[in-house]
């Protein structure tokens, strides 16, 4: 909404919850606004947006009702789910292969094979070029930066990160992990880190706005979720040319391809985990070599224009469904 504002775009704000779909005043407003401006297409990224805003383009004759599902989990097999998208929904985008599966594992017939379809999460790489930046932490001589961005709650795994940097530091190994991200594990973990004693190897940078500045830093980027829809903090780590570490859960090894642009590893696993920060630290060319393909992946498979025009391609090429009511 902030981002709208500061490009000048007009806007139509109205809150939503998971019940203003019974509310017939609300949908019939903003059914009035799509046939006042005509609108071709709709982007429904949240359920409960789905049922107001979905329900309003249907009664506004709006031709492509799109509903984006960036979460990796199930959809529930409802009445009113199964009539949304057997009826509403034109199209249905997945941000992964992962996400696909999750979206039919409770109904496999919830919504037409044809119109599901993987999009991928677009990122800017141009704003991840190399050149003079600022480091957001000052590296010592001899000291290798870890780091990891995300919310900080008991799925994203951060608790595994900070015994893997115990697991380290008893093998000699000087390293920090810059954690980015806020969240209600914040507490929790500060206390798990100084009962480690790690209180000087890690350290909490809060919300990270500026996530090339971050990316620059580090010489290794660590992915601890358990699961996860789309990675996308991931594909920032490689289109900053960072080898990555991570799970083998969820979307992740859509992302990452073991071996060339990072390394995949059991959940939990964190013998091996730190066996391969280990074996990048000990081969720095080899992190060379990795981050460099992990840049090219990201080029070839997530820049923004290429999404975009992936998205443009398929509003073209989707024909409105006659649906029944």
């Amino acid at each position: 909404h902030q981002r709208l504002c500061g490009a000048n775009i007009a806007l139509y704000q109205t809150p939503i919850s998971t019940l203003s779909f019974l509310n017939p005043v609300k949908i019939l407003a903003i059914a009035r606004l799509l046939r006042q401006y005509r609108v071709q297409a709709i982007f429904l990224n949240l359920s409960s947006d789905l049922k107001v805003g979905g329900i309003a383009a249907k009664l506004a004759g709006v031709p492509h009702i799109i509903y984006r599902r960036g979460i990796a989990l199930p959809i529930h097999d409802t009445m009113l789910n199964r009539w949304l998208f057997r009826c509403v929904v034109t199209r249905v985008i997945a941000n992964s292969e992962a996400t696909r599966r999750q979206i039919l594992q409770n109904n496999p017939a919830l919504i037409e094979p044809d119109k599901l379809t993987v999009l991928y999460n677009g990122i800017d790489v141009t704003a991840y070029q190399q050149g003079e930046f600022t480091p957001m932490y000052p590296k010592q001589a001899g000291e290798v930066l870890l780091g990891h961005a995300g919310r900080l709650s008991e799925e994203k795994g951060q608790r595994y990160l900070l015994e893997l940097v115990h697991i380290l530091k008893e093998r000699g190994i000087r390293c920090k992990l810059l954690l980015a991200g806020v969240g209600k594990e914040e507490s929790a973990l500060k206390r798990s880190a100084c009962a480690l004693g790690l209180s000087s190897e890690i350290v909490f940078l809060g919300f990270v706005e500026q996530m090339p500045q971050l990316m620059n830093t580090l010489d290794i980027f660590v992915f601890s979720s358990l699961y996860e829809g789309f990675g996308y903090a991931i594909v920032e780590a490689m289109a900053a040319r960072k080898p990555v570490v991570a799970f083998h859960v969820g979307s992740i090894p859509e992302i990452i391809e073991h071996g060339k642009t990072g390394y995949l590893v059991e959940k939990g696993n964190l013998t091996q985990f730190s066996r391969y920060i280990e074996y990048l630290i000990e081969h720095p060319e080899h992190r060379e070599r990795l981050g460099q393909q992990a840049r090219n992946t990201v080029v070839e498979k997530f820049e923004i224009g290429r999404v975009i025009s992936q998205i443009i391609d398929l509003i073209k090429d989707e024909r409105p469904h006659e649906h029944t009511t």
